[in-house]
């Protein structure tokens, strides 16, 4: 399933509970709006990770705070948090495509 990053996202939200290393931990936060418009119920959040590969075949794991929307229909990653959280990193889009720049110093081309 592709993950949309998100850079209007205030936290990443997936629907697959396998994505989750850790625990499902109860948090403030039980709906989310913006989602197609709809109220989604939010189960819980924890840690994820999620293997991507970008259009020239780089293979990386993105570990990341994500809520546990069962019903979310997409999983989303918000690179705001992500960078607030390692202190680094950037998100570039322009007509060509956009890159992703880990914490790392892996950038991921799409």
């Amino acid at each position: 399933m592709p993950i949309v990053i998100n850079s209007g996202a205030s936290y990443s939200v997936t629907l697959n509970i396998n994505n989750f290393v850790g625990p499902i931990r109860p948090c403030s936060t039980n709906e989310l709006n913006g989602l197609n418009a709809k109220i989604r119920t939010v189960v819980g959040d924890g840690d994820v990770q999620w293997k991507v590969q970008d259009v020239l075949g780089t293979i990386h794991t993105i570990s990341a705070a994500a809520y546990y929307v069962p019903d979310a229909g997409v999983r989303l990653f918000s690179p705001q948090l992500y960078f607030m959280k390692h202190q680094c990193g950037s998100y570039f889009m322009d007509y060509k495509g956009s890159s992703l720049t880990l914490p790392d110093g892996t950038t991921l081309q799409f």
